[in-house]
């Protein structure tokens, strides 16, 4: 298999698109601009704040799924960038270090430009920020919504034998951003801490994981909100004349996957050799026998269930994680 995985990385840099990986961050002070959780004593306590790197460009900037009719009277969904709207779920489960609960947050951008490997409409991030029972937190996972680009970032709160084998001391580089590999929680720990999560120009590829204040985040850089909703609001978004439709396909052999997320460099580029014609097209969370697609986070066919971001503890076990 190894001349399989060689050759497509040999594609890859051939056709340049493994560029986006390796492109110095963006150093525009003036245009970064930081989304902040809107203020509600009801709202998840550990929502990120999220800091946008070239804020002049509207694809650059989390939206918020949208729906209306075309000027053929046909319904079409997009991702509007005039306001933020990010996604929640929460659960719990409990493993052999006690009982861990989870925040998800949901963020789209209305596209990825060309002529980057992801180029396409609605695509989106995850970012999994998993607690303990102090409600500090112990790992943060990041990942697109198609599956790719998964990073784990584990505090120091994380417990020392719950790491991957052979994990790093300081730093990780994933698809060529240099990450950290442990985070240290300031001492002492305020509650009103909040990861800061800085996406990259275009690709909204993660590229910095920190924590701030809310102060520090709105004093460093100009800032907006952003609002929260539920998971399930994805599927009752509005049309103009009152009706709702689903930011996902509900029926038929594209149920689950995101509409209008067509990924035509990834199903080129990748989709033979990964046996997927749809990779790179984002999905629905949750369990594969409602949402009709496997969340899956490894490319190897052979993982693919097995790799599903759903449910959760089994996707933390496959990667090694010990909770």
């Amino acid at each position: 298999m190894k001349h399989i995985w060689f050759s497509a990385f040999l594609l890859l840099e051939l056709f340049g698109l493994g560029g986006c990986a390796t492109i110095p961050p963006p150093t525009r002070p003036a245009e970064t601009l930081t989304y902040l959780p809107e203020s509600s004593p009801a709202l998840p306590a550990h929502a990120p704040v999220l800091v946008i790197t070239e804020a002049d460009r509207p694809e650059n900037l989390p939206g918020t799924p949208s729906a209306r009719y075309d000027v053929n009277g046909e319904e079409t969904v997009f991702v509007d960038p005039q306001h933020a709207t990010v996604y929640f779920h929460q659960e719990s489960f409990t493993g052999r270090h006690g009982r861990f609960y989870h925040e998800l947050y949901r963020v789209h951008f209305a596209r990825v430009p060309g002529w980057h490997l992801t180029m396409g409409k609605n695509g989106g991030v995850f970012i999994l920020i998993t607690y303990d029972q102090r409600r500090r937190p112990v790992l943060i996972t990041t990942v697109h919504t198609c599956g790719c680009y998964l990073a784990f970032i584990p505090t120091s709160d994380m417990p020392a034998d719950a790491y991957p084998d052979d994990w790093p001391q300081t730093t990780q580089t994933v698809y060529g951003i240099t990450l950290p590999a442990r985070l240290t929680v300031p001492e002492p720990y305020d509650p009103a801490l909040r990861l800061q999560i800085t996406f990259r120009s275009r690709t909204h590829r993660v590229m910095q994981v920190s924590f701030t204040r809310l102060t520090a985040a709105r004093s460093r850089f100009g800032s907006r909100t952003y609002t929260l909703q539920p998971l399930p609001a994805l599927r009752r978004l509005r049309l103009p004349d009152g009706r709702t439709t689903s930011f996902f396909h509900e029926h038929g052999g594209r149920k689950g996957y995101v509409k209008g997320a067509f990924k035509p460099l990834e199903m080129l580029l990748m989709g033979w050799w990964a046996l997927d014609f749809r990779i790179g097209q984002d999905k629905r969370f949750g369990s594969p026998a409602e949402t009709g697609v496997i969340l899956y986070t490894s490319l190897k066919p052979w993982h693919r269930s097995a790799s599903n971001l759903w449910p959760l503890e089994r996707f933390f076990a496959f990667w090694g994680w010990r909770l």
